[in-house]
């Protein structure tokens, strides 16, 4: 007796898109969204179409005040049509555009200070265009902000932020607008180091399913939500506080080797009120320049 065969089904994310592979352009050095243009991905499933070329039209041209046009009017024709049509064949080309079928992308290990254009970017490389993007992978790049560019995307279910510049709990808030997200990983931006980062994380994006690779419960969820309505007015002071001392704690460590460091460290125990995370930030941006 012979055995059915079975049919193995693709993974999927939600019931109407697939998972395939990723086109990969981590590790490229890449610093704006417009990179993505001009490098090749470290891999990625690469489809070529053939797309007509239209043919250019020539400029007009001026001439004793009447408008003349350099291409041939239908009231001029040389010699006889057939010709004419032939002449318009010769001159539709047909060129390759190549295009990759994806619905996930990574963007790991780059030098992305904005995602600004993205959406607009991933229309034009893949194939189905960045509304069927539903894996999206930005660790290890120099954000500092959860951008709106990430609304765009109706379809986003996974988003890494791993490892970014992430200070200010007020981008976490976010994330309420990404309703599509169910996985996020954001460990290893300065925010992580906040008191009660993660039961604030929960209640401000509810519809999470995890975080950080840990799964949310409905329990964890149920309590974080009642917690942070019961807390919320205690919880702004404490926020202004762990990003305070966050901040100066990573400066500390990028000046570490520096002739200034007994003068900030003096700043730092004094408390002194000038040290923000502008200055901070901007001390960050010249050691990268």
């Amino acid at each position: 007796m012979k055995k059915a065969k079975t049919k193995t089904r693709p993974r999927t994310v939600t019931h109407a898109t697939t998972l395939l592979d990723p086109v990969d352009f981590s590790f490229l050095g890449l610093t704006s969204v417009e990179d993505l243009l001009k490098e090749e991905p470290r891999s990625g499933n690469i489809e070529v179409e053939l797309v007509e070329k239209k043919p250019l039209t020539p400029p007009p041209q001026q001439v004793t005040g009447k408008l003349i046009h350099t291409a041939t009017s239908p009231n001029v024709r040389q010699g006889s049509g057939q010709q004419g049509n032939s002449q318009q064949e010769k001159e539709i080309e047909k060129v390759e555009v190549k295009k990759f079928r994806a619905t996930s992308v990574r963007l790991y290990n780059n030098g992305l200070r904005s995602i600004k254009g993205l959406k607009s970017i991933l229309d034009q490389i893949l194939v189905d265009g960045g509304d069927e993007v539903v894996w999206l992978d930005l660790g290890w790049n120099k954000l500092t902000q959860i951008e709106d560019e990430l609304y765009l995307f109706p379809k986003l279910y996974s988003l890494s932020l791993q490892a970014n510049r992430i200070t200010d709990y007020n981008e976490i808030a976010k994330l309420r607008g990404i309703e599509p997200m169910r996985t996020l990983i954001l460990h290893g931006n300065p925010i992580d180091q906040l008191r009660f980062y993660r039961t604030l994380t929960v209640g401000a994006a509810p519809f999470l399913k995890k975080i950080d690779s840990a799964v949310i419960s409905p329990r964890e969820r149920d309590h974080c939500t009642k917690w942070l309505d019961m807390n919320i007015d205690t919880l702004k002071l404490l926020i202004i506080f762990d990003i305070r001392q966050n901040i100066m704690d990573a400066r500390l460590v990028a000046l570490e080797d520096d002739d200034d460091f007994e003068e900030f460290e003096h700043e730092f125990s004094a408390g002194n009120e000038k040290i923000d995370a502008n200055e901070w930030q901007g001390e960050w941006d010249e050691e990268d320049s």
